[in-house]
């Protein structure tokens, strides 16, 4: 295995496909989104890896990329109009090794733009629709021209699985959180007459071999207990205060269709002016490899403290709520 790809896989057609969803409109579907290495790019004596980022079949960022012992490192960048952008130096954009408490800094070379803290904050399991992985977290905020929050986690070998982006405009007031998920990726190399590929590999899937349809439902209704505490393994409990530095959410279900995607949805449903009225805070989805399966989501502090009010997280699957519970944060 080449050393790059200790990072991520970086040959030419490698392909992340991801859906994004807005938790300003959580009745939209979500919305599709593809990242793909389409070839190689010359600048100066460099030959860089051209990463593609293709929404609706427009390509609507184009980055040019370089993978080193040092970590991944954009040099150029260009948006859907096709201007482009030489950063000097190159912003890297994962750092190597990882290892949780290495912090990085990265300016934006846009006019007005802002300086990007950077953080490996921690190492956890995450559950994507591709998968579960062993990734690392990492976080960046940009507080000027407008603060945003990005949560993103990085799977050695394999690359971002999940990003979480949270804006607030100038008085804190949330405007959007945008959660992306790793559907799929495909390693193999794209063909001359750009068909795809004829072998996808399913992150997190055991080999490229085609897989047998998911088990019909079965007969039993589905049946989930859902509870919340404020300990990994702690007591059940509905109330938590405002500096609660984590809450966790713990699931566990009997009878459930193999091969379905059940989703966890952390809602607030009334915090005040802070936000609409069951506003999508955060989800998990996993897909359930078993009738008997059971996963955690943890949900992390906001810098500024949790928002007092009524929240709840619903258990969901094909759309349907399977179980409610109501949370109250209080000051």
């Amino acid at each position: 295995m080449a050393f790059s790809e200790t990072i991520l896989p970086a040959g030419d057609g490698a392909t992340w496909e991801y859906e994004v969803r807005d938790s300003s409109t959580p009745a939209a579907p979500p919305a599709a989104l593809t990242v793909r290495i389409n070839g190689t790019e010359q600048i100066g004596d460099k030959e860089l890896l051209k990463f593609e980022t293709v929404a609706e079949d427009v390509v609507t960022k184009t980055e040019l990329m370089s993978v080193d012992e040092r970590g991944l490192h954009c040099h150029q960048r260009a948006g859907a109009d096709g201007k482009a952008t030489i950063l000097e130096p190159p912003q890297t954009t994962v750092p190597w090794p990882l290892k949780v408490g290495a912090t990085w800094q990265v300016n934006d070379h846009v006019a007005g733009g802002g300086t990007q803290q950077f953080a490996v904050t921690g190492e956890e399991d995450v559950a994507v629709p591709a998968g579960t992985f062993r990734a690392f977290r990492l976080h960046y905020d940009q507080p000027w021209p407008i603060s945003t929050a990005t949560d993103r986690w990085f799977v050695p070998g394999t690359g971002i699985v999940k990003d979480v982006t949270t804006t607030r405009g100038p008085t804190g007031r949330l405007l959007s959180r945008a959660t992306t998920v790793l559907k799929k990726f495909s390693v193999a190399p794209r063909r001359a007459d750009d068909t795809p590929p004829s072998i996808t590999i399913e992150a997190g899937s055991k080999d490229a071999s085609p897989q047998p349809a998911a088990a019909a439902p079965p007969a039993s209704k589905p049946a989930i207990l859902l509870e919340v505490t404020g300990e990994r393994d702690g007591t059940p409990q509905t109330e938590f205060k405002s500096d609660a530095r984590q809450i966790f959410v713990r699931w566990s279900g009997v009878n459930l269709p193999v091969g379905a995607i059940l989703r966890v949805t952390w809602i607030a449903e009334d915090v005040g002016d802070l936000a609409p009225a069951n506003f999508v805070i955060d989800e998990m989805e996993t897909e359930l490899e078993t009738a008997e399966f059971g996963a955690r989501f943890t949900l992390s502090r906001p810098t500024d403290g949790w928002a007092a009010g009524k929240y709840r997280v619903e258990v969901s699957l094909a759309e349907e709520v399977l179980q409610k519970l109501n949370v109250t944060i209080i000051d």
